[in-house]
Order: structure tokens, then sequence, then C-alpha cells
């Protein structure tokens, strides 16, 4: 059976551990909705670099992190929106 990985942008951390600790309860909340389907809560990305004909430069990290869940693909693009 096909699994699909889902690739998260953002996730910049509050500036308070109050902050932060309220944005993990919001991305806590939301990742719960996508119930059982989740067979790897995944992990966040590291420093990264870009790669290129030059060599190798520095990069802000564009993508966060990831996991990977099995179908219905369709009810994730219903709660995406």
């Amino acid at each position: 059976m096909a699994k699909f990985v889902l690739i998260y942008r953002g996730g910049q951390m509050g500036e308070t551990p109050a902050e932060q600790e309220a944005l993990m309860a919001k991305w806590g909340a939301w990742f719960g909705t996508l119930g059982a389907a989740v067979c790897d809560m995944g992990a966040p990305f590291g420093a990264s670099v870009t790669v290129g004909a030059a060599g190798t430069i520095d990069s802000p990290a564009t993508r966060s992190s990831r996991s990977v869940r099995s179908p219905k693909p369709s009810a994730l693009r219903r709660r995406a929106r």
C-alpha cells in the first residue's frame, strides 16, 4: 500500500517558553486530526545547504519537518483548506 510523506514549512518557535508551549499545543491539536493514518510522526530537519554548479552555500531551511501517512489523501486535502 502506498504511503505519503508530508513535508512541513515554517515552524518558528515562540520567543518565550510560554509561547513555545502554546505553539506546540496548537501543532499537536492539528497533528492529532490526522489520526491513526500517521505511521511515522517524523522529525524536524536540521541545517541545510543549497547545491549548485558552483558548489554549496548555506541556506535557511525552507522545510521544517516531515511525517509519513498512509492513504486517504483526499481527507488530508480537506483538512488543509
